[in-house]
């Protein structure tokens, strides 16, 4: 069996290069984990035990997701650090708006993935959307005055 294991030294774009640290310098602990969790992820491999393990060197992040995790799953799972950050933030910062309300209108649309949108969901999104549209036309006339 093959483990699924992808390394972006940019936070964006994978590659199958597991052996490079975006950091330069010598090898670190958090360095050492990571090669020693690849070591184990390929023992589990070879028993028959997919994991597919995402690192994004840069910023020192690594997910690891069992053999069941469907694209869906993982995408909620994203979006809750998204949802954190944006509840997280104070309303004061100019994109809170986006992302707090494009983050509402995602996990609306995963938790509906297999069925059906309500109505009370759609109304929901409706209104995130006239909220993004809000904080557009006012990013816009910021922009303008600058």
């Amino acid at each position: 069996m093959d483990c699924d294991i992808r390394t972006s030294e940019n936070g964006g774009n994978d590659s199958d290069d597991d052996d490079e640290d975006a950091r330069e310098g010598p090898p670190d602990a958090y360095h050492a984990f990571y090669h020693e969790l690849i070591g184990l992820v390929h023992r589990h491999a070879e028993s028959g035990i997919a994991l597919r393990v995402k690192h994004d060197a840069e910023n020192r992040i690594i997910r690891l997701t069992g053999p069941e995790a469907t694209p869906r799953a993982r995408a909620a799972s994203g979006l809750e650090d998204v949802a954190e950050l944006a509840q997280s933030t104070a309303e004061h910062h100019p994109y809170w708006g986006l992302l707090y309300h494009s983050s509402e209108v995602a996990d609306a649309v995963l938790r509906s993935w297999n069925g059906a949108l309500t109505a009370d969901q759609v109304a929901d999104i409706r209104w995130s959307m006239r909220e993004i549209e809000s904080v557009l036309d006012r990013l816009a006339r910021d922009s303008a005055r600058e």
